[in-house]
Protein backbone atom coordinates (compact mmCIF):
# COMPACT_ATOMS: atom_id res chain seq x y z
CA UNK A 1 0.00 0.00 0.00
CA UNK A 2 2.89 2.38 0.69
CA UNK A 3 3.83 2.16 -2.99
CA UNK A 4 0.63 4.06 -3.72
CA UNK A 5 2.91 7.07 -3.29
CA UNK A 6 3.90 6.69 -6.94
CA UNK A 7 1.58 9.66 -7.45
CA UNK A 8 4.06 11.65 -5.37
CA UNK A 9 6.40 13.81 -7.44
CA UNK A 10 9.75 12.28 -8.39
CA UNK A 11 11.98 14.52 -6.27
CA UNK A 12 9.90 13.78 -3.13
CA UNK A 13 9.99 9.98 -3.32
CA UNK A 14 13.63 9.43 -2.19
CA UNK A 15 13.01 11.77 0.76
CA UNK A 16 9.95 9.71 1.70
CA UNK A 17 11.97 6.47 1.57
CA UNK A 18 14.81 7.97 3.61
CA UNK A 19 12.42 9.17 6.31
CA UNK A 20 9.96 6.30 6.62
CA UNK A 21 11.81 3.18 5.44
CA UNK A 22 15.60 3.47 5.51
CA UNK A 23 15.56 5.26 8.87
CA UNK A 24 14.19 2.03 10.41
CA UNK A 25 17.05 0.08 8.82
CA UNK A 26 19.61 2.58 10.06
CA UNK A 27 18.51 1.99 13.65
CA UNK A 28 19.31 -1.73 13.24
CA UNK A 29 22.60 -1.18 11.40
CA UNK A 30 24.19 0.00 14.65
CA UNK A 31 24.02 -3.55 16.03
CA UNK A 32 23.38 -5.83 13.01
CA UNK A 33 25.56 -6.17 9.91
CA UNK A 34 23.20 -6.18 6.88
CA UNK A 35 23.43 -9.08 4.44
CA UNK A 36 24.10 -8.42 0.77
CA UNK A 37 20.84 -10.11 -0.27
CA UNK A 38 18.88 -7.87 2.11
CA UNK A 39 20.47 -4.63 0.93
CA UNK A 40 19.90 -5.62 -2.72
CA UNK A 41 16.24 -6.34 -1.93
CA UNK A 42 15.74 -2.99 -0.18
CA UNK A 43 17.41 -1.16 -3.07
CA UNK A 44 15.24 -3.00 -5.59
CA UNK A 45 12.06 -2.07 -3.71
CA UNK A 46 13.19 1.55 -3.48
CA UNK A 47 13.79 1.72 -7.23
CA UNK A 48 10.35 0.28 -7.95
CA UNK A 49 8.81 3.02 -5.86
CA UNK A 50 10.93 5.90 -7.22
CA UNK A 51 10.75 4.88 -10.89
CA UNK A 52 7.14 3.63 -10.84
CA UNK A 53 5.82 5.94 -13.59
CA UNK A 54 9.03 6.63 -15.57
CA UNK A 55 9.40 5.24 -19.07
CA UNK A 56 13.16 5.85 -18.97
CA UNK A 57 15.05 5.81 -15.68
CA UNK A 58 18.03 8.12 -15.06
CA UNK A 59 21.58 6.94 -14.60
CA UNK A 60 22.43 4.80 -11.58
CA UNK A 61 24.78 7.53 -10.25
CA UNK A 62 21.86 9.95 -9.97
CA UNK A 63 20.04 7.76 -7.44
CA UNK A 64 22.56 8.28 -4.61
CA UNK A 65 24.03 11.64 -5.61
CA UNK A 66 23.34 14.53 -3.27
CA UNK A 67 20.48 16.80 -4.32
CA UNK A 68 22.91 19.75 -4.53
CA UNK A 69 24.80 17.81 -7.22
CA UNK A 70 21.75 17.01 -9.34
CA UNK A 71 20.93 13.67 -7.72
CA UNK A 72 17.94 12.23 -5.92
CA UNK A 73 19.70 11.87 -2.57
CA UNK A 74 18.62 8.32 -1.73
CA UNK A 75 20.59 6.89 1.21
CA UNK A 76 23.18 4.30 0.19
CA UNK A 77 22.44 1.38 2.50
CA UNK A 78 25.88 -0.28 2.53
CA UNK A 79 27.71 3.03 3.06
CA UNK A 80 25.47 4.02 5.95
CA UNK A 81 25.89 0.62 7.59
CA UNK A 82 29.67 0.87 7.21
CA UNK A 83 29.65 4.46 8.52
CA UNK A 84 27.75 3.34 11.63
CA UNK A 85 30.31 0.58 12.28
CA UNK A 86 33.28 2.92 11.77
CA UNK A 87 31.76 5.61 13.99
CA UNK A 88 31.16 3.12 16.81
CA UNK A 89 34.70 1.72 16.46
CA UNK A 90 36.32 5.17 16.60
CA UNK A 91 34.29 6.10 19.68
CA UNK A 92 35.52 3.08 21.64
CA UNK A 93 39.03 3.11 20.16
CA UNK A 94 40.19 6.72 20.29
CA UNK A 95 37.40 9.26 20.98
CA UNK A 96 38.34 11.39 24.02
CA UNK A 97 34.74 11.64 25.26
CA UNK A 98 33.99 7.89 25.35
CA UNK A 99 35.17 5.03 27.52
CA UNK A 100 38.22 3.40 25.94
CA UNK A 101 38.17 -0.23 24.77
CA UNK A 102 41.78 -1.47 24.97
CA UNK A 103 41.37 -4.09 22.23
CA UNK A 104 39.85 -1.55 19.83
CA UNK A 105 42.55 0.94 20.79
CA UNK A 106 45.25 -1.63 19.94
CA UNK A 107 43.60 -2.33 16.58
CA UNK A 108 43.45 1.42 15.93
CA UNK A 109 47.07 2.01 16.83
CA UNK A 110 48.41 -0.83 14.68
CA UNK A 111 46.11 -0.78 11.59
CA UNK A 112 45.30 2.96 11.42
CA UNK A 113 48.20 4.79 13.06
CA UNK A 114 50.53 2.00 11.86
CA UNK A 115 52.52 1.91 15.09
CA UNK A 116 55.08 -0.85 15.47
CA UNK A 117 53.30 -2.95 18.08
CA UNK A 118 52.30 -6.64 17.98
CA UNK A 119 49.54 -7.11 15.39
CA UNK A 120 46.27 -8.23 16.97
CA UNK A 121 43.94 -10.56 15.10
CA UNK A 122 41.27 -8.68 13.15
CA UNK A 123 37.69 -9.71 14.05
CA UNK A 124 35.53 -10.82 11.09
CA UNK A 125 33.35 -7.70 11.19
CA UNK A 126 36.41 -5.42 10.80
CA UNK A 127 37.92 -7.22 7.81
CA UNK A 128 37.93 -6.18 4.17
CA UNK A 129 38.44 -2.47 3.50
CA UNK A 130 37.41 -1.37 7.01
CA UNK A 131 40.81 -0.10 8.18
CA UNK A 132 41.85 1.11 4.73
CA UNK A 133 38.79 3.39 4.71
CA UNK A 134 39.77 4.83 8.08
CA UNK A 135 43.35 5.40 6.88
CA UNK A 136 42.00 7.17 3.78
CA UNK A 137 39.84 9.41 5.97
CA UNK A 138 42.80 10.20 8.20
CA UNK A 139 44.95 11.04 5.17
CA UNK A 140 42.30 13.40 3.75
CA UNK A 141 40.83 14.91 6.95
CA UNK A 142 43.79 14.79 9.28
CA UNK A 143 42.26 13.60 12.55
CA UNK A 144 39.54 10.95 12.70
CA UNK A 145 39.10 10.41 16.45
CA UNK A 146 36.12 12.79 16.73
CA UNK A 147 34.48 12.25 13.33
CA UNK A 148 30.68 12.08 13.41
CA UNK A 149 28.54 9.53 11.62
CA UNK A 150 27.45 12.18 9.10
CA UNK A 151 31.04 13.10 8.22
CA UNK A 152 32.03 9.46 7.80
CA UNK A 153 29.00 8.74 5.59
CA UNK A 154 29.68 11.74 3.35
CA UNK A 155 33.28 10.59 2.90
CA UNK A 156 32.23 7.03 1.96
CA UNK A 157 29.52 8.35 -0.35
CA UNK A 158 31.94 10.72 -2.07
CA UNK A 159 34.46 7.90 -2.55
CA UNK A 160 31.73 5.73 -4.06
CA UNK A 161 30.62 8.36 -6.61
CA UNK A 162 34.01 9.92 -7.40
CA UNK A 163 36.90 9.01 -9.64
CA UNK A 164 40.56 8.60 -8.77
CA UNK A 165 42.29 11.43 -6.83
CA UNK A 166 44.08 14.03 -8.93
CA UNK A 167 47.59 15.39 -8.33
CA UNK A 168 46.32 17.50 -5.44
CA UNK A 169 44.52 14.56 -3.86
CA UNK A 170 41.09 15.95 -4.72
CA UNK A 171 38.30 13.68 -5.91
CA UNK A 172 35.81 14.92 -8.52
CA UNK A 173 32.37 13.37 -8.96
CA UNK A 174 32.07 11.06 -11.94
CA UNK A 175 30.25 13.15 -14.56
CA UNK A 176 26.70 12.37 -15.64
CA UNK A 177 25.91 11.96 -19.33
CA UNK A 178 24.29 15.40 -19.44
CA UNK A 179 27.35 16.98 -17.78
CA UNK A 180 29.74 15.27 -20.18
CA UNK A 181 27.65 16.40 -23.16
CA UNK A 182 27.85 20.07 -22.09
CA UNK A 183 31.17 20.56 -20.24
CA UNK A 184 31.04 24.37 -20.45
CA UNK A 185 27.81 24.57 -18.44
CA UNK A 186 27.95 25.67 -14.81
CA UNK A 187 26.18 22.55 -13.56
CA UNK A 188 26.30 23.51 -9.89
CA UNK A 189 24.21 26.55 -10.79
CA UNK A 190 21.93 24.40 -12.94
CA UNK A 191 21.23 21.91 -10.13
CA UNK A 192 20.56 24.76 -7.71
CA UNK A 193 18.09 26.39 -10.09
CA UNK A 194 16.32 23.08 -10.76
CA UNK A 195 15.42 22.88 -7.06
CA UNK A 196 14.96 26.59 -6.44
CA UNK A 197 12.70 27.30 -3.48
CA UNK A 198 9.20 28.25 -4.53
CA UNK A 199 9.11 26.21 -7.74
CA UNK A 200 7.15 23.36 -6.20
CA UNK A 201 7.85 19.62 -6.54
CA UNK A 202 6.00 19.19 -9.85
CA UNK A 203 8.03 21.82 -11.66
CA UNK A 204 11.29 20.78 -9.99
CA UNK A 205 10.74 17.18 -11.08
CA UNK A 206 10.08 18.34 -14.65
CA UNK A 207 13.28 20.43 -14.67
CA UNK A 208 15.33 17.51 -13.36
CA UNK A 209 13.99 15.22 -16.09
CA UNK A 210 14.70 17.97 -18.62
CA UNK A 211 18.33 18.40 -17.58
CA UNK A 212 18.90 14.64 -17.26
CA UNK A 213 17.53 14.21 -20.79
CA UNK A 214 14.83 11.64 -20.02
CA UNK A 215 11.71 13.54 -21.08
CA UNK A 216 9.82 11.27 -23.53
CA UNK A 217 10.16 13.12 -26.83
CA UNK A 218 9.36 11.24 -30.05
CA UNK A 219 13.06 10.90 -30.85
CA UNK A 220 13.64 9.20 -27.48
CA UNK A 221 10.51 7.03 -27.76
CA UNK A 222 11.55 5.77 -31.19
CA UNK A 223 14.82 4.51 -29.68
CA UNK A 224 13.29 3.03 -26.52
CA UNK A 225 10.15 1.48 -28.05
CA UNK A 226 10.84 1.15 -31.79
CA UNK A 227 7.96 -1.30 -32.35
CA UNK A 228 5.39 1.06 -30.84
CA UNK A 229 6.84 4.40 -32.00
CA UNK A 230 8.19 3.75 -35.46
CA UNK A 231 8.65 7.37 -36.50
CA UNK A 232 10.70 9.97 -34.56
CA UNK A 233 9.20 12.88 -36.49
CA UNK A 234 7.07 15.57 -34.88
CA UNK A 235 3.35 14.98 -35.38
CA UNK A 236 2.32 18.52 -34.35
CA UNK A 237 3.99 20.32 -37.24
CA UNK A 238 1.62 21.13 -40.16
CA UNK A 239 1.42 18.42 -42.84
CA UNK A 240 2.77 20.87 -45.40
CA UNK A 241 5.89 21.57 -43.36
CA UNK A 242 9.03 19.49 -43.52
CA UNK A 243 8.77 16.84 -40.84
CA UNK A 244 11.78 16.84 -38.50
CA UNK A 245 12.64 14.63 -35.49
CA UNK A 246 10.91 15.70 -32.32
CA UNK A 247 13.83 16.38 -30.01
CA UNK A 248 13.49 18.41 -26.83
CA UNK A 249 14.84 21.50 -28.55
CA UNK A 250 12.36 21.11 -31.42
CA UNK A 251 9.38 20.40 -29.16
CA UNK A 252 10.03 23.32 -26.81
CA UNK A 253 11.46 25.92 -29.19
CA UNK A 254 11.15 25.22 -32.92
CA UNK A 255 7.80 23.48 -33.37
CA UNK A 256 5.30 25.73 -35.17
CA UNK A 257 2.50 24.37 -33.00
CA UNK A 258 3.89 26.47 -30.12
CA UNK A 259 2.65 29.58 -31.94
CA UNK A 260 5.94 31.55 -31.63
CA UNK A 261 5.75 31.57 -27.82
CA UNK A 262 9.35 30.23 -27.41
CA UNK A 263 10.68 33.05 -29.59
CA UNK A 264 8.98 35.57 -27.31
CA UNK A 265 10.60 33.85 -24.32
CA UNK A 266 14.05 34.01 -25.91
CA UNK A 267 13.54 37.70 -26.77
CA UNK A 268 12.65 38.44 -23.16
CA UNK A 269 15.63 36.46 -21.82
CA UNK A 270 17.99 38.32 -24.16
CA UNK A 271 17.35 41.51 -22.19
CA UNK A 272 18.83 39.78 -19.12
CA UNK A 273 21.30 37.37 -20.74
CA UNK A 274 22.57 38.49 -24.16
CA UNK A 275 23.28 35.80 -26.75
CA UNK A 276 21.07 33.29 -24.98
CA UNK A 277 20.41 30.11 -26.96
CA UNK A 278 17.85 27.30 -26.67
CA UNK A 279 20.62 24.97 -25.48
CA UNK A 280 21.46 27.33 -22.62
CA UNK A 281 17.80 27.48 -21.66
CA UNK A 282 17.55 23.69 -21.68
CA UNK A 283 20.43 23.56 -19.17
CA UNK A 284 18.88 26.38 -17.10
Amino acid sequence: PWKGGRFMELNLRPHSINCYALSKLQYRFNIIDPRVADTNYFLSQSKKFIYADLLEVPEEKILHRDVSDGGLGLFHIQSRAKAALIATFLQTAAHPSFQRDHFHNTLYRHYVLEEEIPAPAIPPHFRGDFFSNIRSMRKEMGTVESLTFREIYHFLQKSLLSGEPDQNGERALLPLKCEAASPNTDWQRTWRLARLKGLGPELSSFLLKLTWGILPSKARLAKILPKTYKSPTCQLCPPTATRVPETLEHALFNCTANNTLPQLLLTLLCSYTPNVTPQRVLTL
